[in-house]
């Protein structure tokens, strides 16, 4: 059984609500754990929800028996009014079954109108299945160890393929099968109904960079036909002095070693394991080679004699184009895991409610910024066709990385994150003041941490000295949050019936 979803006890508990149109229903099955009754629900799976959510008519009526929690939660608005739908006063653990996936879950038990369940962000983060949201079809291709698959054995003749999970990829490779990248989010509909969100302050509960309503939001300032601007353009005339904090070449070389190089620390009785070598199409072996030149020349990987492997293949993105896939996962299975949380958006939205000016900055390839501790490097080795490499620095794959990157900005920046002028989500900085003047002190300040830290920025996602800012999926101005628009056609509140 997971930990409580309601452990720690939050101090309150924010909902937003949006039209419902391109939200999906999922039909799942609940199992009483005491009792052994089965219920067929419709779930709403819910992409701005964070955790698992189960109206308290259903739990009444079914007589589910449930657990008390030591204090009520209040329930707010994102707008800090308090909702109409009551206070959360107990959750109940259920074994949730739906196709071949089968886990037990704590579900918080609120108010949640015609709605009898909430599948939220949290479990979405966790699990990140491939979601169709014009058909409501579900594929699980990356679900956690722990979790109850029965695994079919592919065919071993050639076939078309809509979703496989990733521990099948290399045998399909193998088999030369074409492989494509899950969809992106941009497939979501601007109208995906959001309800409950940031219950709990579970770690690492929401990768904010990568949630539906900021990738749409990108998809949005993508499809603007407005010509690229300048780095004059972007960033005003009194920061021009740091230049080279935002520039790519000043990022194109090994970073330093630094109090939070990233420690891979493995399991007792863990042992060292090798991959298998798989063929590469020509355009394949062409993207490999590119990407070993590249890496290698910045210093970020190096030859290796490592007596481990992890197997290296690709995948095709929407465009067409190649990314290499370094997969971790059994590593990842020997690792320690890190438990040092992300901040909270709920602790975000209070920081807020003063502020009038706002700058937003994007540090370049956040994770390559922090160095694998020296020794460690053997444990992330991969293997290719060219050879065997070991990265120098942190690549997306890795567990702790998100730990290990936020511990190095929260460090940093610790006294202007204590000074409540700035907040650090993984790469994403928000500077955030009362007075324009001060706005600019502060900014400076910011850009002389990353001089001296050697942390660079991308321009072009970067916004200064603005009285409205999109962070985090959240449109921000003085007094006023609001879902972004790109996924909500305004700001309503839901009030259950």
């Amino acid at each position: 059984m997971s930990e409580s979803l309601l452990s720690p006890i939050p101090e309150r508990v924010y909902i937003r609500s949006l039209k419902p149109k391109f939200s999906t229903q999922l039909s799942i099955t609940l199992k009483a754990m005491d009792t052994g009754k089965r219920f067929l629900v419709d779930a709403l799976l819910d992409s701005g929800a964070t955790g698992l959510f189960l109206d308290v008519k259903f739990v009444k009526y079914h007589n589910l028996n449930t657990r008390k929690l030591p204090r009520a939660i209040p329930v707010y608005n994102v707008d800090g009014t308090l909702n109409k739908g009551g206070s959360i006063y107990e959750e109940v653990d259920l074994v949730m079954v739906f196709q071949n996936h089968s886990e037990k879950a704590t579900f918080a038990v609120c108010d949640l109108g015609d709605k009898p369940a909430i599948i939220g962000h949290t479990w979405l983060w966790l699990h990140n299945p491939d979601v169709n949201w014009k058909t409501g079809e579900v594929q699980f291709i990356r679900c956690p160890p722990e979790c109850h698959m029965e695994v079919k054995r592919a065919r071993r003749k050639r076939q078309r393929i809509a979703a496989i999970s990733r521990r099948q990829l290399p045998q399909f490779h193998e088999e030369g099968a074409d492989l494509f990248e899950a969809p992106e989010p941009s497939e979501f509909g601007p109208e995906d109904r959001v309800f409950v969100s940031y219950l709990h302050p579970q770690q690492q509960i929401i990768n904010a960079t990568s949630t539906v309503s900021q990738k749409l939001a990108e998809e949005s300032h993508q499809q603007n036909d407005s010509p690229k601007k300048s780095f004059e353009e972007i960033v005003p005339k009194q920061y021009h002095q740091f230049k080279g904090v935002f520039s790519k070449e000043s990022f194109d070389r090994l970073p330093d070693r630094k109090p939070w190089d990233h420690a891979i620390e493995l399991k007792p009785g863990s042992e060292p394991y090798r991959s298998k070598i798989y063929p590469l199409s020509p355009n394949e072996q062409k993207e490999l080679d590119a990407f070993l030149e590249e890496n290698l020349k910045s210093g970020r990987i190096r030859p290796s004699k490592s007596p481990m492997a992890s197997p290296v293949f690709f995948v095709k993105k929407k465009d067409g184009s190649l990314r290499l896939v370094q997969d971790y996962r059994r590593l990842n299975s020997m690792t320690i895991k890190n438990s040092y949380p992300l901040p909270l958006i709920s602790d975000i939205i209070t920081k807020l409610s003063k502020a009038k000016y706002f700058t937003k900055l994007d540090v370049r390839w956040g994770f390559n910024n922090v160095r694998i501790k020296e020794g460690d490097e053997w444990k992330a080795a991969f293997r290719t066709n060219r050879g065997l490499f070991e990265p120098l620095v942190m690549f997306f794959g890795l567990t702790n990385s998100p730990a290990t990157f936020q511990t190095m900005m929260n460090d940093i920046f610790l006294e202007l994150i204590d000074g409540n002028v700035v907040i650090v989500y993984m790469d994403d900085i928000l500077i955030f003041t009362e007075t324009l003047d001060h706005h600019r002190e502060v900014v400076k300040r910011v850009l002389e941490v990353l001089q001296r830290n050697k942390l660079y920025l991308k321009a072009e996602k970067c916004e200064l000295e603005k009285e409205k800012i999109e962070y985090l999926g959240l449109i921000i101005s003085q007094g006023k949050i609001e879902m972004d628009p790109v996924k909500v056609e305004g700001n309503t509140l839901h009030s259950p019936t």
